[in-house]
């Protein structure tokens, strides 16, 4: 009787180590699973954000389109100083939209400033040319763009590239 039940433990501990062994080759399997799947997911998120970006590209694009052919939309008229005569806006923002549209800034006019029929240019003017321009950019693409000091010159840029 001992010799089976030494022969039952024997088999016992077999089946257990056969246990272990399909046990293990499951976790193997589920391992191998799990990676597969992590790839795949992170394959899914890449072609997502892909998509995502190409789009948003699409929209910008259409975007600066519109606004190209709607630039008369609110236009006025502006003065350089030591030129003669009036300009209109919507060359300036057609100017600004292309740019934009590169994914560039465009630097304003020297001395740009609101027209009015008072010859002296006062700062007040530039800056009220200024806000005229940023409002009607605004009013044409839905985002507000800013205007700055570069090179001792004053450069219009979407607010993106100022951050």
């Amino acid at each position: 009787m001992e010799e089976a039940y030494a022969t039952a433990q024997k088999e016992t501990a077999n089946s257990i180590k056969e246990v272990e062994k399909h046990l293990q080759n499951i976790d193997s399997k589920l391992d191998l699973i799990n990676r597969i799947i992590n790839l795949k997911t992170d394959q899914l998120a890449s072609n997502v954000q892909s998509i995502i970006n190409t789009l948003s590209s699409s929209d910008e694009r259409s975007k600066y389109n519109w606004a190209l052919d709607h630039a008369n939309y609110g236009s006025f008229f502006y003065l350089v100083k030591n030129e003669k005569g009036k300009r209109t806006s919507s060359c300036l923002i057609k100017e600004v939209m292309i740019s934009f549209r590169k994914g560039n800034g465009h630097y304003l006019p020297q001395n740009a400033r609101q027209f009015k029929h008072d010859i002296n240019a006062t700062k007040t003017d530039q800056t009220a040319f200024e806000t005229r321009l940023v409002n009607a950019i605004f009013d044409l693409t839905g985002e507000k763009p800013v205007i700055k000091d570069v090179d001792h010159e004053r450069y219009i840029f979407k607010d993106k590239f100022h951050e």
